[in-house]
């Protein structure tokens, strides 16, 4: 029975079965169109509704089922060794000229991330036309809340991919910012004015879920709404989502405060207690009770059976035993890290697959979850930000520790932590990157990583001459320009 319950839950949660005539019709609005909303606002359940379409098309596998974790943009990351996968076209495109291969994924992931925000912004716009609607208490600012972090995050996301190497140059043009529901071009901005815009969005977004989140994130309550609210915009999420960009901003030089918000953040979302390490990954793969948010997909397991769960010889994305070994250090101190052992890759010859998405069907909401943010970042920021050396290090001790390695770094005062080492980055950016290596394989963190960092090369890169902006920036998609202007 609590099997039965947890899915009509989940399936309540993300529409994948009964989806009302109005989410269906919300799903198919174009960004450039305004949603007639008379029907579909007019009960408070239309309005969950429709925030609920939100999640299930950013559950697409054009955007985080698949190209945005595991799929393209790990590719880009070197997670893979399957020759198809092979990106050097990518990285070695000239002239803002797409390869043929990856045209339909970068134009699609723009053109639908822009429909969500879209219909996040008509949604916005609905809440304050019809406020007599929302009665439950807590309800209007829980809905704005959401719809606010979410419209923040999707920018941020398409920042990290179509603007400028932030650290280089912050104020050159990148996207637009769509905060109303106008049908009229917006102009591209500099990527600054975008972290400004994301910053102000979830601060907006913390102010009203402070009291209006109802903090719930077990598997219990009377109101599907209220609980799994890992599966949400949560407070916490906002929390996590101003930490990281926070630090992300810090890098043009011009917010003294950054960094330090970026650890009140952090530890708010640690100290919280509702988010913890998983002892290990034999029972659950996906590590869900670090999810701070997370993404449900409905039959996740069959859509990733092309790429992982067919045949091992076949499989599309696979990595030899070289490379699993030399991400997990195998032979440096991190062969008993339970991230790259027999729970987490299918082994066999010389072919290893994650078995992060594919590990079957036993109950629980984790079985088919996607996660955006985990608690792991948390302390990865604590450590990039914190200019005490030895804190720095214990706090990347913290998830080693809780992933099976008894090998600390154990700096004393006054260790230079900030040298910098042969690569041109510093000891501790790269003591980090190797933790978004082992941490984050299959969700799509580790390019983003690369390109906030400015690495002129990284593990598998294969742009001999080193990266530039040309092979880190994503171009706009020509038939999109009409989300924006320049």
């Amino acid at each position: 029975m609590k099997s039965i319950k947890i899915k009509i839950i989940i399936l309540f949660m993300l529409c994948s079965v009964g989806l009302l005539t109005s989410c269906k019709k919300w799903l198919d609005v174009k960004p450039k169109t305004a949603v007639k909303s008379d029907d579909l606002f007019s009960t408070e359940f239309g309005f969950v509704d429709a925030l609920t379409g939100v999640y299930v098309k950013m559950g697409a596998q054009t955007l985080y089922a698949k190209n945005l974790s595991y799929g393209f943009i790990d590719v880009l990351g070197q997670r893979y060794d399957k020759p198809t996968y092979n990106t050097a076209a990518w990285y070695n495109y000239k002239n803002n000229e797409v390869p043929s291969s990856a045209q339909s994924t970068v134009g699609g992931i723009y053109s639908n991330m822009y429909n969500i925000i879209a219909n996040i912004n008509n949604l916005l716009a609905a809440v304050e036309e019809h406020p007599d609607v929302l009665t439950t208490p807590k309800y209007h600012n829980l809905i704005k809340g959401e719809a606010i972090g979410l419209r923040a995050f999707l920018h941020f996301e398409l920042l990290k991919m179509y603007g400028p190497v932030y650290v280089k140059t912050p104020n050159g043009l990148s996207i637009p910012y769509r905060n109303t529901n106008a049908t009229v071009a917006t102009s591209l901005l500099p990527a600054s004015k975008i972290m400004d815009n994301v910053i102000v969005d979830l601060l907006e977004a913390e102010r009203l879920l402070k009291d209006s989140d109802p903090k719930n994130f077990a598997q219990t309550g009377t109101d599907p709404f209220l609980y799994l609210r890992q599966f949400r915009m949560n407070v916490y999420a906002v929390k996590a989502l101003l930490a990281r960009a926070y630090l992300y901003r810090s890098a043009d030089g011009l917010h003294a405060d950054d960094k330090s918000q970026a650890m009140v953040r952090a530890n708010d979302v640690i100290n919280s207690t509702y988010f913890n390490f998983t002892v290990n990954n034999a029972d659950n793969k996906i590590l869900f009770s670090e999810h701070i948010l997370t993404l449900n997909v409905a039959k996740m397991t069959d859509l990733v059976f092309p790429d992982f769960g067919s045949s091992l010889a076949l499989t599309n994305l696979y990595l030899s035993s070289s490379l699993l070994n030399t991400i997990y250090e195998k032979n440096s101190g991190g062969a008993t890290d339970f991230r790259g052992g027999d729970n987490a890759f299918v082994t066999g010859s010389d072919v290893k697959v994650t078995t992060k998405y594919t590990w079957g069907l036993s109950a629980g909401p984790h079985k088919e979850s996607v996660p955006l943010v985990r608690l792991p970042e948390m302390y990865y920021i604590l450590a990039e930000c914190d200019p005490d050396p030895v804190r720095s290090a214990s706090y990347l001790n913290t998830v080693r520790n809780n992933r099976n390695i008894s090998q600390s770094f154990n700096l004393v005062p006054g260790t230079n932590w900030d040298s910098i080492e042969s690569n041109g980055q510093t000891r501790r950016t790269n003591e980090i990157m190797k933790e978004y290596q082992k941490e984050f394989y299959g969700e799509g963190q580790l390019f983003y990583y690369y390109k906030r960092k400015n690495y002129s090369t990284f593990l598998n890169c294969p742009v001999l001459g080193g990266m530039t902006d040309l092979q880190y920036v994503f171009p706009v998609p020509d038939d999109e320009i009409t989300y924006g202007k320049k």
